[in-house]
């Protein structure tokens, strides 16, 4: 067992060491990291917004560098990239090193934008045992409290502007208990970034990582209530809600989605991802003109 956890943390410390060769990283407010460290036995949710092949790396990053001490990490992962001949081998191999080296528990998922009539029992299962398997671990009493990590948009910004959360990451909102912890990590690239990997030990690529604030369930309940919204408060509602806080650590035509003119549109739910059977590009599906955003897609 010593030397098994010896290995490990040996190749997390070359992890660490070739993304800060080949990465120029910025973070602020990265104490929001030493208050979780600090209260493990208080379940936690980290949610990213998704642009890039780097944000994984970044994901994991944080978590084996700053949050060292919270090893019950649970991250959903989209099952349509867990195959080594598929095009992002990196993140298959990102994955199954999670699991062997952190032991971090990579569930896989269905995201609902790529849910046909083919899939669409298995996508049911995936879901209901990733909510058992959260159900179970917030009712354990004997194990570490647990850290989510999630990408709520389900896919990556073309053009990296916020996308439309899907409901799972509001669904920890209502299974958490008030003293569960939620940080919104912002992450930000240059303008020219590419969306696959822009890993260079050249010319580092510079990464800006916005943290917080970081608040407990109860308030973000509160917080909701006196929302101006008449609709449910729902996990799509509160999805929504998150990815707002999260959209106030990037700059206004970052937004997307989430931007002021958009904003209550969102929350009613009139735009959805959808694949565009023309391109086969997933964009953001405007449900009242029935066409795509043009300046987000």
């Amino acid at each position: 067992m010593w030397l098994k956890e010896r290995i490990s943390q040996g190749i997390v410390e070359i992890f660490l060491s070739q993304i800060e060769k080949g990465y120029k990283i910025e973070i602020k407010n990265s104490n929001y990291f030493f208050a979780l460290n600090k209260n493990l036995t208080h379940p936690s949710l980290l949610y990213f917004n998704h642009q890039t092949g780097d944000d994984l790396l970044m994901m994991f990053y944080l978590l084996l560098k700053y949050l060292p001490q919270r090893k019950n990490v649970i991250i959903p992962t989209a099952l349509n990239y867990l195959h080594f001949f598929s095009q992002y081998p990196h993140y298959v191999l990102g994955v199954e090193l999670a699991k062997i080296v952190a032991n971090y528990q990579m569930v896989p998922i269905i995201q609902s934008y790529r849910l046909t009539k083919e899939n669409q029992k298995e996508g049911q299962r995936l879901s209901l045992d990733l909510f058992r398997r959260l159900k179970n671990e917030l009712r354990n009493d004997e194990s570490q409290a647990i850290t989510v990590a999630l990408f709520p948009e389900g896919h990556r910004s073309l053009t990296g502007k916020l996308l439309p959360a899907e409901p799972g990451v509001g669904l920890m909102v209502r299974m958490f208990p008030d003293e569960g912890w939620i940080l919104p990590i912002a992450l930000r690239y240059p303008k020219n970034i590419r969306h696959g990997l822009n890993y260079n030990r050249g010319i580092k690529t510079e990464v800006s990582i916005c943290c917080g604030p970081l608040t407990n369930v109860s308030t973000i309940r509160e917080q909701a209530e006196s929302f101006n919204f008449s609709g449910k408060r729902d996990s799509a509602f509160f999805s929504h809600f998150l990815m707002w806080q999260l959209a106030k650590n990037l700059p206004e035509e970052r937004r997307g989605v989430y931007r002021d003119d958009f904003l209550e549109r969102t929350f009613r739910g009139d735009f959805e991802l959808k694949i565009n059977p023309e391109d086969n590009r997933v964009g953001v599906w405007d449900k009242v003109s029935n066409s795509f955003l043009p300046d987000i897609y």
